[in-house]
């Protein structure tokens, strides 16, 4: 449960079960929580599962020149979720199932019971990739694929795209933000398809406003925070992932140098902040989600730059902290900070006045009446009735 669609899927199960729905999750638990109604995978699962990925790398290794972004071709020899009975339950909602099952079970499973399928990123309507950049490829046929260096009109790109259109007819889609709704009704495989909004949750209780200056100033020696400067927090799992923006976030720490103090989270910040001035910046590492609250309250601003997200979960848990956040035009990270009025829309390239005062209490507030974990369950809750009783 440590990737950001399965702790999505984990939250959504946790307000299921909060609301009195029946829920079951099925995933690994690499965390330590105690989740309720938990079918974990077995060891043999775990090693269809890496199989699978090696099947997956072997499938595109013709491609010798291909980039190093996430590209799956969903040809999975093994099904890890063989030992459940799908017809037992009157949902099955998908989530990020890359190397658990293949297109053609999803295909199957449709055949069997009331289907919905949660759009974490765009795989499910390309060619193979999660996230296509510049690339509009998904809304025609694919082929020439610029993350496989393909010279071909009838790559695997092309042969997933035409086998997708077929398989995924029927299916009810949930997208995690509009912008993503958008583009997969812009696609070749989910043109004519039924597809709503419900946003991310974040958990409330995690991730709330600390008031009391005192603790916020014994939060900051905990870190070893040492600045009378104004603070800005960014970060990722890997800061150094394309889709993270990374050169944008070293262009932004290069124009405000002067103002702000730096703090960044996650892998491979060493690499993000090479040849930057240091004096300013102070790298914490991978950071867990309660560490993570404290340092978006520590915080003056969180700067998320994204280039392409389908929904942005640090956003929403910033401004659930009562932090205002800073990001890119465009996508999903736009439509939240307008939708919660949270914050700065940065254009990469001039320097941001951030003069402009916003109240933690009224960030808070709207954040978690959109994005809690009950609100997200009901609405959830909601589509399920509808689809059943239909």
């Amino acid at each position: 449960m440590s990737g950001g669609a399965s702790k999505g899927a984990l939250r959504l199960h946790k307000g299921l079960l909060d609301i009195g729905v029946e829920s079951h999750l099925c995933g690994n638990n690499n965390t330590l929580e105690n989740i309720e109604n938990l079918i974990e995978l077995s060891f043999l699962d775990k090693v269809k599962y890496s199989i699978n990925r090696k099947k997956n790398t072997l499938d595109l290794s013709r491609y010798n020149d291909k980039s190093d972004e996430i590209f799956s071709v969903g040809k999975d020899p093994f099904n890890c979720f063989k030992h459940i009975n799908f017809s037992d339950y009157d949902i099955v909602n998908l989530h990020w199932v890359n190397y658990s099952i293949n297109i053609d079970f999803i295909g199957y499973l449709k055949t069997q019971t009331k289907l919905v399928w949660t759009l974490r990123d765009m795989w499910p309507f390309t060619g193979g990739c999660h996230y296509s950049l510049d690339c509009i490829g998904y809304k025609k046929v694919c082929g020439y694929c610029p993350k496989l260096k393909s010279n071909s009109e009838t790559d695997i790109s092309n042969s997933l795209l035409l086998k997708k259109q077929l398989a995924f007819k029927n299916i009810q889609f949930i997208a995690i933000s509009d912008w993503l709704k958008t583009e997969a009704l812009s696609s070749t495989i989910l043109n004519n398809s039924s597809i709503d909004t419900i946003y991310n949750s974040v958990d409330v209780s995690e991730f709330t406003v600390i008031n009391d200056i005192a603790a916020i100033e014994s939060l900051k020696k905990k870190f070893n925070i040492k600045t009378t400067k104004k603070i800005i927090l960014t970060g990722a799992q890997d800061v150094m992932d394309t889709y993270k923006g990374p050169g944008f976030v070293r262009e932004f720490i290069k124009l405000h140098s002067d103002e702000f103090y730096f703090i960044i989270f996650g892998q491979n910040a060493e690499t993000l902040t090479s040849g930057l001035d240091v004096e300013n910046i102070q790298l914490v590492g991978f950071q867990d989600e309660p560490s993570l609250a404290k340092l978006y309250n520590i915080a003056d601003y969180f700067l998320m730059c994204s280039i392409q997200e389908g929904f942005g979960k640090t956003i929403v848990e910033s401004l659930s902290c009562g932090t205002p956040v800073i990001t890119l035009a465009g996508g999903a990270p736009e439509e939240l900070i307008l939708a919660t009025e949270g914050g700065f829309i940065w254009d990469g390239v001039s320097k941001l006045d951030l003069s402009a005062q916003k109240s933690p209490e009224k960030l808070s507030l709207n954040a978690k009446n959109k994005f809690s974990l009950e609100t997200i369950a009901k609405l959830y809750e909601s589509k399920y009735v509808e689809i059943t009783s239909g």
